[in-house]
């Protein structure tokens, strides 16, 4: 996931939105689509779609490493940079 911050060591005001996410499975393929985050009480609620499933997790936000429980046993890591870019 990727939010606009004033400095690569900021911590965002609010990474909430729709974006693209790709990434790599602890099995080694790959997956795309998107992710719709909101805030609530300090923490974040995810709902993916990928390959036309849903999927839904929580998040906490510590510097620019946004980790992501989502049921299984491997978390999501994102690192937030600079330059991302809302879907809508």
């Amino acid at each position: 996931a990727y939010a606009q911050t004033s400095s690569p060591t900021n911590t965002p005001s609010s990474i909430s939105g729709k974006y693209k996410v790709a990434g790599t499975n602890p099995n080694g393929s790959s997956y795309s689509g998107s992710v719709t985050v909101t805030e609530s009480n300090g923490e974040y609620l995810f709902t993916w779609n990928v390959a036309g499933k849903t999927f839904t997790g929580t998040g906490t936000l510590e510097g620019s490493t946004l980790t992501v429980n989502w049921g299984e046993s491997e978390s999501v890591i994102y690192e937030v940079k600079n330059g991302g870019k809302l879907l809508e």
